[in-house]
């Protein structure tokens, strides 16, 4: 499956990479919250790992080479 295809085809252009980008942060935040509640209370690292799995996942998709040469701006 083409990721840029599914991507511009469910969010249009450019949106569905900025979807990726909050969860992109959202599993960065992750990391070290589950890594204190692991650590420090002794608890599961499942959110550690949970962070660790988005954000890999977010870098792999949003590295995916973007095509300009379809885009058109809007004039305003």
């Amino acid at each position: 499956m083409n990721i840029q295809k599914f991507l511009d085809s469910k969010h249009g252009n450019i949106l569905g990479r900025v979807y990726f980008l909050i969860l992109l942060f959202f599993g960065n935040a992750l990391i070290p919250i589950g890594a204190v509640i692991k650590f420090l209370h002794n608890g599961s690292g499942v959110l550690m790992i949970a962070g660790l799995l988005i954000t890999v996942i977010a870098i792999a998709i949003l590295s995916t080479p973007y095509d300009l040469s379809n885009y058109k701006e809007t004039e305003e």
